[in-house]
């Protein structure tokens, strides 16, 4: 008898239990995920005030830094868009994949699955506006994002749904140097331009410098206006904001060229007060020195969203409960530029950079139609 009671209490005191553990179960608040804008700028280095450039009126992203956190190696793995997108997109070296070269357009491995696909079953209403460039025949847009067009934009989700968002801005792009606006309408003093020590001080190169600056400065004034929209929606306390460019440019020798004049790129990250843990540094307007890389980007998604990064993903979450420790190198990579074969890669570490060619008997600058519609590489040459 003393038994079946005995064992009846500890029925009764387990079955309690149990109730109040499955009651807290039910009762916990699900985390919130954060929305997530990405603004993205084409065929840019560091250009930018925050980056202790004096000569760039960059007002917007000054302020971001300012509220954000300013990283000071980020790397593009590639020199060029369409291998960095892909890159990007899968969180996998475009080169291991078999989409080095620019212009590629082989299937992707099933196993890779883009970051939207993924974002998206958490529940993120995803939207791109609008690049894509993937350089694969394996993404349709159409399918990985909820939107991808012009007019996709963030708002078009469902009330109280979380968003990924990305705006690619290419008023910065190569193709804006092609046609010299005169003179006397540039912003930005041809005479005044700090070359770099490799470009020769034609009028050409300065002009189109100076026509540059002025491209970025429009630049930074679309993001002063995608990140004031933010603000009239009241979604600025609930976003994590990401700036960056998508490798570095614009005239010759930087864009295509695996030095850190093609690869090395502006990165900021804002993140709100309400999701301090994410915090790379201790305040707000610090310059983070970690080594990042593009591959970087869709685990760091992951790692904040609280999702497993996946087994083929090849890059480091930076942010996050996934978060790594800081890698000791960023690799880059470079194949086929448009028409011309050429093939070199580079290794980065906090101080020096190692690049191996390994096409040497090919000429150092190749001729690229696209290349030479700029005035100021045909006065290089």
């Amino acid at each position: 008898m003393k038994q079946t009671n005995l064992l009846n209490l500890f029925l009764l005191g387990f079955i309690i239990i149990s109730s109040f553990s499955f009651q807290s179960c039910t009762d916990k608040i699900p985390e919130e995920l954060p929305n997530i804008l990405w603004i993205t700028s084409e065929d840019n280095s560091p250009f930018l005030g925050c980056y202790g450039d004096d000569f760039a009126t960059t007002p917007n992203l000054d302020k971001l830094a300012s509220e954000g956190f300013l990283y000071t190696h980020a790397y593009a793995n590639a020199p060029v868009c369409a291998p960095t997108r892909n890159t990007i997109i899968t969180g996998v070296y475009a080169n291991s994949g078999g989409h080095e070269p620019m212009r590629s357009y082989y299937n992707m491995s099933e196993k890779i699955i883009p970051y939207p696909v993924l974002l998206r079953e958490l529940g993120y209403y995803c939207t791109n506006n609008s690049k894509t460039d993937y350089n694969t025949n394996s993404i349709d847009p159409a399918e990985i994002w909820n939107e991808s067009s012009r007019n996709a934009h963030y708002k078009n989700r469902k009330e109280g749904q979380p968003f990924f968002a990305v705006f690619n801005s290419t008023i910065s792009h190569e193709s804006s140097i092609h046609k010299s606006i005169p003179n006397e309408h540039l912003r930005h003093d041809p005479e005044l331009v700090p070359l770099p020590p490799y470009h020769p001080a034609t009028p050409e190169m300065k002009h189109d410098w100076a026509q540059y600056y002025d491209k970025v400065e429009d630049m930074d004034s679309s993001v002063g206006k995608i990140l004031q929209e933010l603000e009239n929606e009241e979604l600025a306390e609930n976003t994590i904001v990401f700036y960056y460019g998508d490798h570095g440019g614009v005239l010759a020798r930087s864009k295509r060229y695996v030095y850190e004049s093609g690869t090395k790129v502006p990165f900021i990250v804002r993140i709100p007060e309400k999701y301090k843990y994410l915090f790379p540094a201790k305040e707000k307007g610090s310059k983070v020195d970690r080594l990042i890389s593009f591959v970087d980007l869709a685990p760091t998604l992951m790692s904040i969203a609280g999702k497993p990064i996946p087994e083929f993903m090849q890059g480091n979450a930076f942010l996050g409960k996934q978060k790594t420790k800081d890698p000791e190198y960023a690799y880059m990579f470079r194949g086929r530029m448009d028409e011309r074969y050429d093939m070199s890669r580079a290794v980065r570490d906090q101080k020096f950079r190692y690049i191996r060619n390994y096409m040497p008997y090919r000429p150092y600058g190749q001729h690229l139609d696209y290349l030479w519609l700029a005035p100021s590489i045909r006065s290089w040459e």
